[in-house]
């Protein structure tokens, strides 16, 4: 259903011996429009689905393993072949270093993330029994690490000490979006999914506010 919303944005015919599949990954370089599509039909689904259907929750965790498949292989993929793109001989300026996983814009995958942010947490969640609860809270950490590992990427190339306006700016950013992430898992009381990503990510006003709730009990 994706691949045939993304088909049809693009005004893309399909031929009578290829499938829409065919026609999209011929297309690859214009596959990141596959996430937008994946929101679109989800948000279809779960305004046409009564609540207490399996497919409103389905459609919901179907779509967060479609995207956390594919970038954490987006991810493991620069983190391993990063050499390839590299010029033999460096830049006389280093340039800033922006993954496909930390773009932003209306079909950025910053921006795919915070809207399946909210409808993971703002629609679903309160709605959901607590097994279901807890498969969307485990995939939205997920993603939530491929956000700030792609944000910490996109900082380190940055050079504090020839653009230091540039990199504050960047690092603002940063600080406020893993900030908007990540407090509404405590507000929710998912705790120890809170304190891996703030611990991995050196969030210590996270840290410190989980234990100031929790009486550092945990």
């Amino acid at each position: 259903m994706a691949i045939l919303i993304a088909l049809n944005k693009r005004v893309y015919e399909i031929p009578a011996n290829l499938t829409p599949a065919d026609v999209f990954f011929r297309e690859v370089s214009q596959i990141d429009t596959i996430c937008e599509c994946l929101l679109d039909h989800e948000e279809q689904v779960l305004g046409d689905t009564p609540l207490d259907s399996i497919e409103w929750a389905e459609v919901v965790i179907n779509v967060n393993n479609i995207l956390k498949d594919m970038l954490q292989v987006a991810s493991h993929y620069r983190q391993n072949r990063n050499s390839l793109y590299r010029k033999e001989e460096p830049p006389e300026k280093e340039l800033e270093y922006v993954p496909w996983t930390a773009t932003s814009g209306p079909g950025g995958i910053q921006t795919v993330i915070m809207c399946q942010h909210e409808t993971v947490l703002g629609v679903v969640y309160p709605q959901a029994d607590s097994n279901i609860q807890n498969i969307v809270t485990e995939q939205l950490v997920a993603l939530i690490d491929c956000f700030l590992d792609g944000y910490v990427s996109q900082l380190k190339s940055v050079d504090k000490s020839s653009n230091q306006e540039r990199y504050n700016n960047l690092e603002m950013e940063y600080l406020q979006k893993r900030s908007d992430l990540l407090s509404p898992l405590l507000t929710l009381g998912q705790y120890l999914w809170a304190a891996s990503v703030a611990e991995k990510y050196c969030d210590f006003d996270i840290l410190a506010q989980m234990c100031k709730q929790t009486d550092n009990l945990s």
